[in-house]
């Protein structure tokens, strides 16, 4: 009798946090929250309670994920202009639709930083220059 072994591997998901610091060129499948829709173009953020991944996908995976919907995503770490993001997307799943949008973490401009990037925040008592309309980051 002759038996062939098959090779498979089975991605396992991970908390965001964890795929985070991981390395760039490495796949890695998350699970979260999607908190914004096409005003960014083809890139989802997702956010879980450890932390918050963009997901970079033209095509399927932005037109399906919307605000609220809880998703599976395999994909590629990449870095993109200095921000980690998952890209190429690999693989997803939309969980459910429609749930409630994370609280943002009230946050002070000093406590902007990589450790809470692509998670929603909040930065109180701020005035924009042009009513909001313009503003720059990086610029005193």
């Amino acid at each position: 009798m002759l038996f062939t072994l098959a090779s498979f591997s089975v991605m396992a998901q991970i908390n965001i946090s964890e795929a985070r610091a991981k390395s760039i060129g490495e796949s890695v499948t998350i699970q979260g929250i999607v908190t914004n829709s096409d005003e960014l173009g083809p890139i989802r953020y997702i956010q879980d309670a450890t932390g918050g991944l963009p997901a970079y996908s033209p095509g399927n995976f932005a037109n399906a994920a919307q605000p609220g919907a809880v998703v599976k995503v395999t994909g590629v770490l990449k870095d993109f202009n200095g921000l980690l993001e998952l890209d190429p997307v690999s693989n997803f799943e939309i969980s459910s639709t429609g749930n409630p949008l994370p609280a943002p973490r009230l946050v002070t401009p000093a406590q902007m930083n990589e450790s809470i990037e692509s998670q929603l925040v909040k930065i109180e008592g701020v005035n924009f220059a042009a009513g909001g309309r313009r503003f720059f980051s990086g610029k005193y």
